[in-house]
C-alpha cells in the first residue's frame, strides 16, 4: 500500500512540473547585454503565442487573413517616402521600425513596421472605409553592440524598385535592429459582418499560420480606447 501511494505522489509531481513548464508568458524584462562585441543581442526571447481560445478563431475569416499575409508587402510601408514627394530637395527615406509603446502583454518588447492597403486613406487619420486592411509586421528588437550600422546606401534611401526598409532604430542612445520576425497583426474593415465597429482582427505566426481571427478580445480591449475608428495612428510619409 505504501509503495502504491508513493508512486501516485511521484506521478502527480511530474505532471505538475510538466504543466507549469509549458506555460507561455510575455517577457517584459530589460535587455541582456551581449558578451561579444560587434554582434546583436535580442532584447527579449519571446516564446510562441499560446493557442487562442476557440471563440477567438472564427474560421470564416481565416482565408481572408491567409490571403492578406501573402499580399501585404506589395502595398508598401506607410512611412516609405519613395511613394511621396521628398521634402527640401533631399533623397526619399525608407521605412523604419518603431518600438511598441506597450510595457506588458503581447506587444511589449517588439519592433514594428506598418503597411496599409489604402495608404492615402490611412494617412489622413480619419474613419476608414470597408475594404481597408492594416498589417503590422513585428520583430524581436536586437540591440546592436560594437560596430554600428553603416550609413544608408542609395538603394536604402528609396532608389530602385522593391521594398525600402532600413531595419535600425535608436532609442535612449542605443541602436536596435529589427531581428527575427515575430508574426503579423492584422485589422480589416468589413461591411455586414460580426465585427468590432466594422473591424475584424487577426494574428499570423511567423510561419503564416492563423493564430486568431474575428472579434479577438485582447485586440478589442486595447483598440476601443483608440482616438479615431479603433486606430491609434503612426507617422506616415507625406502627411
Amino acid at each position: 500500500m505504501r509503495r502504491t501511494s508513493s508512486t501516485v505522489l511521484l506521478m502527480i509531481c511530474i505532471l505538475g512540473c510538466t504543466r507549469s513548464g509549458s506555460a507561455v508568458a510575455e517577457p517584459v524584462g530589460p535587455a541582456r547585454p551581449s558578451s561579444e562585441p560587434s554582434s546583436t543581442a535580442a532584447v527579449a526571447s519571446t516564446p510562441a503565442p499560446a493557442a487562442p481560445a476557440p471563440e477567438e478563431r472564427d474560421l470564416a475569416f481565416v482565408p481572408d487573413l491567409q490571403a492578406i499575409g501573402k499580399a501585404y508587402k506589395a502595398w508598401g510601408r506607410v512611412d516609405d517616402e519613395l511613394r511621396w514627394a521628398p521634402f527640401l530637395c533631399r533623397m526619399p527615406l525608407p521605412g523604419r521600425p518603431a518600438f511598441s509603446v506597450a510595457a506588458t502583454g503581447g506587444h511589449a518588447q517588439k519592433l514594428y513596421s506598418l503597411f496599409a492597403k489604402d495608404r492615402e486613406a490611412y494617412a489622413k487619420r480619419g474613419a476608414q472605409a470597408a475594404g481597408q486592411v492594416l498589417v503590422k509586421e513585428s520583430f524581436v528588437a536586437e540591440r546592436v553592440e560594437g560596430q554600428q550600422p553603416s550609413p544608408l546606401t542609395v538603394g536604402d534611401q528609396g532608389i530602385g524598385g522593391g521594398d525600402h526598409f532600413h531595419p535600425y532604430v535608436v532609442r535612449d542612445g542605443a541602436t536596435y535592429r529589427a531581428g527575427t520576425p515575430m508574426g503579423l497583426y492584422i485589422m480589416m474593415k468589413k461591411a455586414g459582418a460580426d465585427t468590432d465597429a466594422g473591424w475584424v482582427y487577426g494574428t499570423l505566426a511567423a510561419d503564416g499560420s492563423v493564430t486568431s481571427a474575428g472579434k479577438v478580445a485582447s485586440c478589442m480591449g486595447c483598440h476601443r480606447d483608440a482616438p479615431v475608428d479603433r486606430l491609434f495612428g503612426v507617422k506616415t510619409a507625406g502627411y
